[in-house]
């Protein structure tokens, strides 16, 4: 995905494994600012904007979370109020959207004005792994760009293995897996958008499968409330076994 400045398309909806889908457009919006080298070249990663982009930091750039699990109002209302004033082209305004899918219909709506006829020197990025939840008339309003990286590596940790056939083990094997490589607290919005993105095939392919969709619904709704709350310093091996009790619960209690 590389655009020069001139030709970027303005409302984007980017397809994919998120930390792969994130890295792609931070390296994007690196090259729109970094102060070493032109857009049609690599950003240097090195200067002061590289750096604060990286960081999240950069005020030009606003990302967006569903702090409740889904987006309410009150989370793109001030957004909203900061759209009504246009940006310079050479200067240039971001709004990131992750999780695009957790749109309320009110917010889906609520930005469709918006999305349509976005203001002079803004651009808006939607990313997801889940594009089939996003309404139709959002959709339809993004250039979308797919992205298929590997995931093979994130499913060589035994743990992970672990959620990956709920029902089929009990908790001691969870601990087992534990025991033998525990995942530390930088690694878990990782591993957590890892199995987001195996849940959510899961249910794409529930027809030709053994698993029901009620039963993917099931999980990836207690992974996507896990996602929103990160366990506290010192919590990874409590956050991990609840969330794999709960997991556990939630598929077997939608059995066929």
């Amino acid at each position: 995905m590389i655009y020069d400045k001139m030709h970027t398309p303005r409302v984007q909806l980017l397809i994919g494994h998120l930390p792969h889908v994130r890295e792609s457009l931070i390296t994007l919006l690196k090259s729109w600012w970094c102060a070493t080298t032109s857009s049609t070249t690599s950003p240097c990663n090195m200067c002061v904007p590289c750096r604060a982009i990286q960081d999240y930091h950069w005020a030009a750039i606003r990302w967006m979370t569903p702090e409740k699990g889904v987006y309410i109002k009150d989370d793109v209302e001030q957004m909203l109020n900061a759209t009504q004033f246009t940006v310079d082209d050479e200067q240039r305004a971001v709004v990131v959207f992750e999780h695009a899918d957790m749109f309320g219909i009110s917010v889906a709506n609520r930005l469709l004005k918006l999305l349509e006829e976005p203001p002079a020197g803004w651009f808006f990025f939607l990313l997801t792994e889940r594009p089939d939840m996003i309404l139709p008339t959002v959709r339809s309003r993004c250039l979308e760009q797919r992205f298929h990286p590997s995931i093979l590596p994130s499913l060589l940790h035994p743990v992970l293995a672990c959620f990956t056939t709920p029902g089929e083990l009990q908790l001691p094997a969870f601990i087992r897996a534990w025991e033998q490589q525990p995942i530390a607290a930088a690694e878990t919005p990782t591993m957590l958008d890892t199995l987001l993105t195996i849940w959510n095939n899961k249910y794409q392919e529930s027809h030709s499968n053994n698993i029901t969709q009620a039963q993917c619904m099931a999980v990836l709704a207690v992974l996507t409330q896990a996602y929103y709350q990160l366990p506290m310093p010192g919590g990874q091996t409590i956050f991990w076994r609840l969330m794999f009790i709960q997991i556990t619960q939630a598929y077997t209690q939608r059995d066929k």
